[in-house]
């Protein structure tokens, strides 16, 4: 049920940050997942990481009802349903309130309905949030998502992957720029030079 869930979420994802709030943005392959784990890793100590991706995969490590949904939309190239995914960042967000941490989050949201959910938790804790958006040529993403070679990374899921990230994402992230600053950073060159990037916006 959710509650045990949420409690073990609480439990996985705790650590401490003086930095600001971070939120990475960009479409599959646009290498959000590798600069928020350099990122992560430059201020182990201090950051509070929420990765949905992950999270996906250690709910799907096993037989459980959501886990079982989580990766019947995964292998459709659908999005996780707002109705799963925001109960389980709220489970987060709450720790961290609690806890007066900060966050880097990976990939959340996604979705108008998320965005929603985070301003309704961010705005009325004067929290500090920047968006940085990772930006790649969709022939690149294409490219990238094919050499990491994962089973759920079928042509058909991937372009459906590519059309969601459009219709769904790209209009949240209009709505999260008007309440708070959404950097973009050409991801193409070199992952130190992006990364260092990341880093000083982060920081600032």
């Amino acid at each position: 049920n959710y509650s045990s869930v949420s409690k073990l979420i609480c439990d996985f994802y705790v650590w401490k940050s003086p930095m600001k709030d971070v939120v990475m943005f960009g479409m599959q392959g646009a290498g959000k997942g590798t600069q928020a784990k350099i990122l992560y890793n430059k201020h182990e100590e201090d950051l509070s990481y929420f990765a949905t991706g992950q999270l996906f995969r250690w709910l799907t490590a096993t037989d459980n009802a959501i886990g079982n949904h989580v990766k019947d939309r995964i292998a459709r190239g659908e999005l996780v349903h707002d109705t799963v995914v925001i109960p389980l960042f709220e489970a987060y967000m709450h720790t961290v309130l609690q806890d007066n941490q900060h966050m880097l989050l990976d990939w959340y949201p996604r979705t108008i309905p998320q965005v929603k959910a985070l301003f309704g938790l961010i705005l009325n804790n004067d929290r500090d949030m920047i968006g940085i958006r990772l930006v790649v040529p969709e022939e690149e993403a294409i490219r990238r998502i094919m050499e990491r070679g994962r089973d759920d990374d079928t042509p058909e899921a991937i372009s459906h992957r590519i059309q969601q990230f459009h219709d769904k994402t790209e209009p949240m992230m209009d709505l999260f720029r008007k309440h708070f600053p959404l950097h973009e950073i050409d991801a193409t060159r070199d992952i130190d030079i992006v990364s260092a990037e990341i880093n000083a916006l982060a920081s600032e």
